[in-house]
């Protein structure tokens, strides 16, 4: 199924397909996902929706995933986001390369624990998770998930997040503020000249810890093509904008 939402085209599914083995408790569930008129505000639920998939594959919630049809240059992607209340829950706002895993931009990802509070071992206050991966599909690294402070609570409030990608570095900002930094080359190389897809997702961490339905918010996505100051104005900048994907291709996505 195919959205539109702040200008672009999303469809409810990653394009490989709506369930992850690591975690098949959840399914990536159409229903689950919405757009309000006249607003432009994204919701993506969670909720009892038990479903057995053509591989015998069975799934108990249902939850709304975006992933965006287009891919992504170099450039700044930011939103607002109302985290989902609720025990159990995984929502999460990242980037991953159009054609192959990894490498991935976790802008955030959050983990509601039985005290419905958005915590980390590490972290017992109010905090969500970044972390990068690159490298192979079969040895990929990454820099290790790490927990970011935030006083606001993540699913009373709105909270702005934002990554600036650029040639020399990778940086996330919650609120203004500048929580993680990348500017290792050898990690950035992984990051040259590719494109990326942009996710929005809510989700199930344990289903054990799930008590009830859930209603992530989503606003004002945007992104902002990097331009690069030695670059000519005439001269092609391929890899710092947005890529339109033919409707064929796009039916191709949904059919697979």
């Amino acid at each position: 199924m195919e959205i539109k939402f702040c200008g672009y085209k999303w469809l409810t599914q990653q394009p490989w397909g709506d369930v992850h083995e690591n975690n098949p408790t959840w399914w990536q569930d159409p229903s689950c996902v919405d757009v309000t008129e006249g607003e432009d505000i994204l919701r993506l639920q969670t909720k009892y929706n038990t479903r057995v998939n053509g591989s015998g594959v069975k799934s108990i919630i249902g939850a709304g995933l975006v992933s965006s049809i287009q891919t992504f240059g170099y450039g700044d992607f930011e939103a607002e986001v109302m985290l989902p209340k609720g025990t159990g829950l995984f929502p999460a706002f990242w980037l991953w390369g159009a054609n192959s895993w990894p490498p991935e931009i976790d802008i955030f990802e959050g983990w509601s624990r039985k005290s419905g509070l958005y915590t980390s071992k590490c972290v017992p206050y109010y905090s969500l998770a970044s972390n990068i991966w690159w490298g192979k599909n079969n040895k990929p690294e990454n820099l290790k998930s790490k927990s970011h402070m935030v006083w606001n609570r993540f699913d009373q409030c709105y909270n702005h997040f934002k990554l600036e990608w650029r040639p020399d570095r990778i940086e996330i900002f919650y609120n203004g503020n500048s929580v993680r930094k990348v500017t290792d080359n050898k990690i950035l190389s992984w990051y040259s000249n590719i494109q990326m897809r942009v996710i929005f997702n809510n989700g199930l961490e344990k289903l054990e810890d799930y008590t009830n339905d859930s209603v992530m918010l989503v606003k004002n996505f945007k992104y902002t093509p990097y331009q690069n100051e030695n670059m000519k104005g005439d001269e092609p900048n391929d890899f710092y904008q947005v890529t339109s994907v033919p409707e064929k291709q796009i039916d191709d996505l949904l059919m697979t």
